[in-house]
Order: structure tokens, then sequence, then C-alpha cells
């Protein structure tokens, strides 16, 4: 059991490693995808290799604040050994970290591109998440289901071989010590890795559109961007109606 939550540990942070990154990489280039602009992984590395700290700065402030918004409703129970405390905090962790996550969801981007600190960036998801809380809950509760069925999908033939390389085959998955063999674990390993690298920058291409979506309902963010695309007079009623 050990092992298996090594390992199973080490892939998610992996993973949370690739989605720091992917975010650190796709919210420049979709900004200025936005304004019609290409960008070039020159250009990309340039804007993101002065906010590596304080991305990793938020990144462990994230993982605090989610831990602890899982783990306090059922602490009480867990110190004093109440099964019936314990169980009814869990789900009110749950519900904690749902408002948790879509509140500082926009952080991220809101870092990578107003180029602030990490509380800065705090600050800035929670007001900008204020008043749209249940949109954009569902729009990521969206995303991640279609990404967990693509994950699903991809990660099916690798469980498939790791199944089959596995010295104990069908019987071991059946009574559970197959799960615990290394070649199954580190084939597993393999395809989560993949699956992650498909589906997570479906995820973060989505945070940092929902981020700019924000910031043009509420600071009117698309007449900056068209003034900064050379779209003189957009936005005026002479440009919204062409025919006229």
């Amino acid at each position: 059991m050990g092992d298996t939550a090594v390992v199973y540990a080490t892939q998610y942070f992996l993973e949370l490693l690739g989605l720091i990154l992917v975010t650190a990489l796709l919210a420049p280039v979709v900004s200025r995808a936005v304004l019609g602009q290409a960008s070039t992984p020159t250009d990309t590395l340039k804007a993101v290799r002065p906010l590596a700290p304080r991305m990793l700065a938020l990144t462990g402030l994230l993982l605090l604040g989610a831990v602890a918004a899982l783990l306090l409703p059922a602490l009480p129970g867990i110190l004093t050994g109440s099964a019936a405390l314990t169980a009814l905090g869990i789900p009110v962790g749950f519900v904690l970290l749902a408002w948790f996550y879509v509140t500082f969801v926009l952080a991220p981007p809101a870092l990578m591109l107003e180029r602030g600190s990490a509380a800065a960036a705090l600050k800035r998801s929670a007001k900008l998440v204020k008043g749209s809380w249940w949109r954009i809950f569902g729009i990521s509760l969206l995303i991640w289901l279609i990404r967990t069925i693509t994950a699903m999908v991809i990660v099916m033939p690798f469980a498939g071989i790791a199944l089959l390389v596995s010295p104990e085959g069908l019987s071991g998955l059946l009574d559970g010590t197959a799960a615990l063999s290394w070649s199954f674990l580190v084939i597993s390993a393999i395809g989560g890795v993949v699956a992650a690298t498909v589906t997570v920058p479906m995820q973060t291409g989505v945070t940092t559109l929902l981020y700019i979506d924000q910031r043009i309902r509420r600071e009117a963010l698309d007449l900056e961007l068209a003034r900064a695309a050379g779209l003189h007079g957009y936005g005026t009623p002479t440009a919204e109606r062409p025919g006229g």
C-alpha cells in the first residue's frame, strides 16, 4: 500500500506541475490570440520566466487552501474519534472545496496576464468571480466532465496493457493484487501522464477564456483589446450597425 500511495502521489504531483506549466504558457498565448496576434515559443518563455516564482507561490497557496477546505470540516470528528461527526464533515468539506476552487479558479491567468503577486491574483479572481459564481461553476463542471471522460478513454488502453503485462493477470485484477504490482502501476501512471497532456490544455484554455470573458463583462476589456488590435470605432453605434 505504501508503494501504491507513492506512485499515485507522484502522478498527481506531476499532473499539478503540468497544470501550472500549461497555464503559464497558454495564458499569454490565448491573450495574444484574442488580439489576432501570433505567439512564438521564445516570446512566450520570455513572458513566463520572470513570473515562475510567483506561480509556484500561488500554487502552494491554492494547494494549502484546498486541503484546508476539504479537511477542516471533518477535523473535529477525526480528533474526537467520532465516525458520525467525521461523516457529517466530509460532504461539507467537498462543498467548501467546490466554493474555494470556483472562487479562485481565475487566479493563475490573472497572475500571468496582470503580472502581480500571488496574493493579488487571489483577490483578483475572487473579485471577478463575485456575482457569476454559479455560471463559472457550471462551465467548470462541464469542462471537468469532458476532461474526465476524455482521460478515461485515453487511459483505458494503457490499463489493458498493464493488465496483460501484470504477472497476476485477470485474477490479480479481481482480487486487487494486480493494482499493487509495479508493472501495473508504472504503465497506468504513463497512461495518466498522456491523458493529462491531452486534457490539461483544454482546462487551462477554458480557464483563461473565462478570465478574459469576466473582464469583458465587468471592465469592458473588449474595448481595450479592440484598440490594441487597431479596430478604431469599435463599440460605437456606427460600428455596431455596419449597414447604417
